[in-house]
Protein backbone atom coordinates (compact mmCIF):
# COMPACT_ATOMS: atom_id res chain seq x y z
CA UNK A 1 0.00 0.00 0.00
CA UNK A 2 3.03 2.24 0.00
CA UNK A 3 4.63 4.32 -2.69
CA UNK A 4 6.88 2.50 -5.12
CA UNK A 5 9.93 4.78 -4.87
CA UNK A 6 11.21 6.17 -8.11
CA UNK A 7 13.73 8.92 -8.36
CA UNK A 8 15.76 8.13 -11.32
CA UNK A 9 17.12 9.40 -14.46
CA UNK A 10 19.31 12.41 -14.88
CA UNK A 11 19.41 13.97 -18.35
CA UNK A 12 21.87 16.74 -19.16
CA UNK A 13 22.67 19.22 -21.89
CA UNK A 14 24.24 22.66 -21.90
CA UNK A 15 21.04 24.32 -20.75
CA UNK A 16 19.41 21.70 -18.60
CA UNK A 17 19.90 18.58 -16.59
CA UNK A 18 16.73 16.59 -16.09
CA UNK A 19 15.92 14.00 -13.46
CA UNK A 20 13.21 11.38 -13.69
CA UNK A 21 12.21 8.10 -12.07
CA UNK A 22 13.46 4.58 -11.62
CA UNK A 23 13.45 1.88 -14.27
CA UNK A 24 11.16 -1.02 -13.42
CA UNK A 25 11.32 -4.30 -15.32
CA UNK A 26 7.72 -5.31 -14.80
CA UNK A 27 4.83 -5.81 -17.21
CA UNK A 28 2.81 -2.95 -15.73
CA UNK A 29 5.71 -0.56 -15.29
CA UNK A 30 7.49 0.75 -18.35
CA UNK A 31 9.90 3.09 -16.59
CA UNK A 32 10.57 6.36 -18.37
CA UNK A 33 10.63 5.03 -21.93
CA UNK A 34 7.72 7.23 -23.01
CA UNK A 35 9.43 10.34 -21.66
CA UNK A 36 12.76 9.40 -23.23
CA UNK A 37 11.15 8.78 -26.61
CA UNK A 38 9.22 12.03 -26.47
CA UNK A 39 12.29 14.12 -25.63
CA UNK A 40 14.47 12.37 -28.22
CA UNK A 41 11.88 12.92 -30.92
CA UNK A 42 12.24 16.62 -30.19
CA UNK A 43 16.00 16.89 -30.46
CA UNK A 44 17.45 15.40 -27.29
CA UNK A 45 20.15 12.78 -27.90
CA UNK A 46 21.31 9.83 -25.81
CA UNK A 47 24.55 11.73 -25.18
CA UNK A 48 22.50 14.34 -23.35
CA UNK A 49 20.63 11.93 -21.09
CA UNK A 50 21.85 10.57 -17.73
CA UNK A 51 20.01 8.16 -15.47
CA UNK A 52 20.20 6.43 -12.12
CA UNK A 53 17.89 4.51 -9.82
CA UNK A 54 18.25 4.92 -6.10
CA UNK A 55 17.13 1.48 -4.92
CA UNK A 56 17.04 -1.99 -6.38
CA UNK A 57 13.90 -0.96 -8.36
CA UNK A 58 11.99 -3.99 -7.06
CA UNK A 59 8.45 -2.84 -6.15
CA UNK A 60 8.07 -5.82 -3.81
CA UNK A 61 10.52 -4.07 -1.46
CA UNK A 62 8.84 -0.68 -1.59
CA UNK A 63 7.69 -0.96 2.03
CA UNK A 64 11.33 -0.77 3.15
CA UNK A 65 12.18 2.51 1.39
CA UNK A 66 13.13 5.54 3.48
CA UNK A 67 14.66 9.00 3.09
CA UNK A 68 17.83 7.80 4.79
CA UNK A 69 21.33 9.25 4.70
CA UNK A 70 22.76 6.52 2.50
CA UNK A 71 20.17 7.16 -0.22
CA UNK A 72 20.10 10.94 -0.11
CA UNK A 73 23.89 11.28 0.00
CA UNK A 74 24.34 8.98 -2.99
CA UNK A 75 21.76 10.83 -5.05
CA UNK A 76 23.24 14.17 -4.11
CA UNK A 77 26.69 13.01 -5.25
CA UNK A 78 25.25 11.75 -8.51
CA UNK A 79 23.53 15.06 -9.24
CA UNK A 80 26.73 16.94 -8.46
CA UNK A 81 28.71 14.59 -10.72
CA UNK A 82 26.34 15.23 -13.62
CA UNK A 83 26.64 18.96 -13.02
CA UNK A 84 30.42 18.78 -13.04
CA UNK A 85 30.65 16.51 -16.08
CA UNK A 86 28.21 18.42 -18.29
CA UNK A 87 28.98 21.94 -17.11
CA UNK A 88 25.23 22.63 -17.41
CA UNK A 89 24.37 26.11 -16.19
CA UNK A 90 20.77 25.14 -15.44
CA UNK A 91 19.15 22.01 -14.06
CA UNK A 92 15.63 20.71 -14.46
CA UNK A 93 14.37 17.71 -12.54
CA UNK A 94 11.42 15.44 -13.29
CA UNK A 95 10.61 13.21 -10.31
CA UNK A 96 7.94 10.65 -9.50
CA UNK A 97 6.51 9.06 -6.38
CA UNK A 98 8.98 8.94 -3.46
CA UNK A 99 11.49 10.43 -5.86
CA UNK A 100 9.67 13.75 -5.43
CA UNK A 101 10.60 14.12 -1.76
CA UNK A 102 14.09 12.69 -2.31
CA UNK A 103 14.63 15.07 -5.22
CA UNK A 104 13.46 18.04 -3.19
CA UNK A 105 15.89 17.20 -0.40
CA UNK A 106 18.98 16.72 -2.56
CA UNK A 107 18.33 20.19 -4.00
CA UNK A 108 17.68 21.86 -0.66
CA UNK A 109 20.63 20.18 1.05
CA UNK A 110 21.14 20.57 4.77
CA UNK A 111 21.03 18.14 7.67
CA UNK A 112 19.01 14.95 7.99
CA UNK A 113 18.29 13.04 11.17
CA UNK A 114 17.57 9.69 9.60
CA UNK A 115 17.03 6.11 10.68
CA UNK A 116 20.64 5.30 9.71
CA UNK A 117 22.23 8.29 11.44
CA UNK A 118 22.71 12.03 10.97
CA UNK A 119 24.21 13.58 7.86
CA UNK A 120 24.60 16.93 6.13
CA UNK A 121 24.05 17.20 2.37
CA UNK A 122 25.64 20.63 2.19
CA UNK A 123 24.50 23.91 0.71
CA UNK A 124 21.41 24.21 -1.51
CA UNK A 125 21.80 23.71 -5.25
CA UNK A 126 20.60 27.04 -6.59
CA UNK A 127 20.70 26.67 -10.38
CA UNK A 128 17.58 24.53 -10.77
CA UNK A 129 15.25 26.03 -13.35
CA UNK A 130 12.27 23.63 -13.28
CA UNK A 131 11.30 20.98 -10.75
CA UNK A 132 8.45 18.64 -11.70
CA UNK A 133 6.97 16.43 -8.98
CA UNK A 134 4.60 13.70 -10.17
CA UNK A 135 2.43 11.82 -7.65
CA UNK A 136 4.60 12.62 -4.65
CA UNK A 137 3.78 12.16 -0.95
CA UNK A 138 4.95 15.48 0.44
CA UNK A 139 2.72 15.20 3.51
CA UNK A 140 2.89 11.44 3.88
CA UNK A 141 0.50 8.62 3.06
CA UNK A 142 -2.77 7.92 4.82
CA UNK A 143 -2.06 4.19 4.66
CA UNK A 144 0.82 4.92 7.03
CA UNK A 145 -1.37 6.20 9.87
CA UNK A 146 -2.20 4.06 12.87
CA UNK A 147 -0.75 0.55 12.64
CA UNK A 148 0.66 1.36 9.20
CA UNK A 149 3.59 3.09 10.89
CA UNK A 150 5.05 -0.36 11.60
CA UNK A 151 6.21 -0.54 7.98
CA UNK A 152 9.75 0.89 7.59
CA UNK A 153 8.66 3.27 4.82
CA UNK A 154 6.00 4.67 7.16
CA UNK A 155 8.29 5.43 10.09
CA UNK A 156 8.05 8.70 11.99
CA UNK A 157 11.67 9.75 11.49
CA UNK A 158 12.46 9.57 7.76
CA UNK A 159 9.39 7.80 6.42
CA UNK A 160 5.95 8.73 5.13
CA UNK A 161 3.98 8.86 8.39
CA UNK A 162 1.18 11.48 7.97
CA UNK A 163 0.38 11.78 11.66
CA UNK A 164 -2.50 10.04 13.42
CA UNK A 165 -4.55 13.12 14.20
CA UNK A 166 -5.24 16.65 13.08
CA UNK A 167 -7.11 18.78 15.58
CA UNK A 168 -9.81 16.46 16.93
CA UNK A 169 -9.76 14.32 13.77
CA UNK A 170 -8.25 10.93 14.56
CA UNK A 171 -7.19 8.13 12.17
CA UNK A 172 -9.29 9.57 9.35
CA UNK A 173 -6.47 11.15 7.36
CA UNK A 174 -7.99 10.37 3.95
CA UNK A 175 -11.36 12.06 4.31
CA UNK A 176 -12.01 14.70 1.66
CA UNK A 177 -13.74 16.88 4.27
CA UNK A 178 -12.56 16.88 7.88
CA UNK A 179 -15.29 16.68 10.55
CA UNK A 180 -13.33 19.13 12.73
CA UNK A 181 -11.00 22.03 11.91
CA UNK A 182 -7.54 21.04 10.75
CA UNK A 183 -5.23 23.86 9.76
CA UNK A 184 -2.14 21.71 9.17
CA UNK A 185 -0.11 19.96 8.20
CA UNK A 186 2.22 21.83 10.53
CA UNK A 187 3.85 21.21 13.85
CA UNK A 188 1.84 21.90 16.93
CA UNK A 189 -0.63 24.76 17.04
CA UNK A 190 -2.02 24.12 20.48
CA UNK A 191 -5.67 24.97 21.10
CA UNK A 192 -7.70 24.76 24.29
CA UNK A 193 -11.25 23.41 24.35
CA UNK A 194 -12.45 25.17 27.49
CA UNK A 195 -15.81 23.37 27.49
CA UNK A 196 -14.30 19.90 27.60
CA UNK A 197 -11.00 20.74 29.28
CA UNK A 198 -8.99 19.44 26.34
CA UNK A 199 -5.75 20.72 24.85
CA UNK A 200 -4.89 19.53 21.38
CA UNK A 201 -2.86 20.40 18.31
CA UNK A 202 -4.78 21.91 15.41
CA UNK A 203 -2.37 20.44 12.88
CA UNK A 204 -0.78 17.02 12.66
CA UNK A 205 2.65 16.12 13.86
CA UNK A 206 3.94 14.04 10.97
CA UNK A 207 7.22 12.56 9.67
CA UNK A 208 10.15 14.64 10.88
CA UNK A 209 11.89 14.38 7.52
CA UNK A 210 8.80 15.63 5.67
CA UNK A 211 8.12 18.34 8.25
CA UNK A 212 11.66 19.70 7.99
CA UNK A 213 11.50 19.49 4.20
CA UNK A 214 8.19 21.36 3.96
CA UNK A 215 9.21 23.98 6.52
CA UNK A 216 12.38 24.78 4.56
CA UNK A 217 11.44 27.95 2.67
CA UNK A 218 14.22 27.50 0.11
CA UNK A 219 12.46 27.10 -3.25
CA UNK A 220 13.42 23.96 -5.18
CA UNK A 221 13.49 25.78 -8.51
CA UNK A 222 12.40 28.91 -10.28
CA UNK A 223 9.39 26.93 -11.47
CA UNK A 224 7.94 24.16 -9.29
CA UNK A 225 5.24 21.98 -10.86
CA UNK A 226 3.08 19.54 -8.91
CA UNK A 227 0.93 17.02 -10.80
CA UNK A 228 -1.17 14.11 -9.63
CA UNK A 229 -4.24 12.03 -10.43
CA UNK A 230 -7.38 11.94 -8.34
CA UNK A 231 -7.59 8.23 -9.30
CA UNK A 232 -4.12 7.37 -7.99
CA UNK A 233 -4.34 3.73 -6.95
CA UNK A 234 -1.29 3.80 -4.70
CA UNK A 235 -1.62 7.04 -2.77
CA UNK A 236 -5.40 6.48 -2.76
CA UNK A 237 -8.03 8.72 -1.10
CA UNK A 238 -7.92 11.08 -4.08
CA UNK A 239 -4.37 11.91 -2.84
CA UNK A 240 -5.89 13.69 0.18
CA UNK A 241 -4.04 13.87 3.49
CA UNK A 242 -5.82 15.82 6.23
CA UNK A 243 -7.87 17.77 3.73
CA UNK A 244 -5.21 18.64 1.16
CA UNK A 245 -3.42 16.82 -1.64
CA UNK A 246 -0.20 15.21 -0.44
CA UNK A 247 1.09 15.55 -4.01
CA UNK A 248 1.03 19.36 -3.84
CA UNK A 249 4.56 20.59 -3.16
CA UNK A 250 4.50 23.61 -0.84
CA UNK A 251 4.95 26.88 -2.71
CA UNK A 252 4.40 25.28 -6.13
CA UNK A 253 4.13 27.77 -8.97
CA UNK A 254 2.05 25.44 -11.18
CA UNK A 255 -0.13 22.40 -10.63
CA UNK A 256 -2.20 19.97 -12.66
CA UNK A 257 -4.68 17.28 -11.65
CA UNK A 258 -5.43 14.31 -13.89
CA UNK A 259 -8.71 12.45 -13.48
CA UNK A 260 -8.28 8.85 -14.59
CA UNK A 261 -4.56 8.02 -14.42
CA UNK A 262 -3.14 5.44 -12.04
CA UNK A 263 -0.05 6.11 -9.95
CA UNK A 264 2.29 4.84 -12.66
CA UNK A 265 0.31 6.33 -15.54
CA UNK A 266 0.80 9.77 -14.01
CA UNK A 267 4.42 9.30 -15.08
CA UNK A 268 4.01 7.07 -18.12
CA UNK A 269 1.27 8.98 -19.97
CA UNK A 270 2.32 12.58 -19.34
CA UNK A 271 5.49 12.93 -21.43
CA UNK A 272 4.08 15.84 -23.41
CA UNK A 273 3.27 17.78 -20.26
CA UNK A 274 6.69 16.97 -18.79
CA UNK A 275 8.41 18.26 -21.93
CA UNK A 276 6.30 21.42 -22.02
CA UNK A 277 6.92 22.20 -18.36
CA UNK A 278 10.67 21.74 -18.58
CA UNK A 279 10.95 23.72 -21.79
CA UNK A 280 8.50 26.37 -20.58
CA UNK A 281 6.09 25.87 -23.46
CA UNK A 282 3.17 26.13 -21.09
Amino acid sequence: MNLVPSLSRFWAKSRHTKVGGAWFKHDSMIGWENTIDYFQQRGYTSAELYATSWGDTNPLYSASRKHDCATTQRLRRFLQAVQAYTGADKLSLITHSMGVTLGRKIIKGGKIQASDGTCDLGAPIRNVDVFVGLAGANFGLCNCEGMGVAEPTCNKQDGLWPGDSCGMNYLDCGLAVMPFPCSGPTYSKWLVDSCNGLTYSNGPTYSKFLTDLNNDMQQEAKRVVSAWSSSDDLIMYGTMVWGKSTALIPRSTDKKTYVTYTHMETKELTAEDQYNWVNRIN
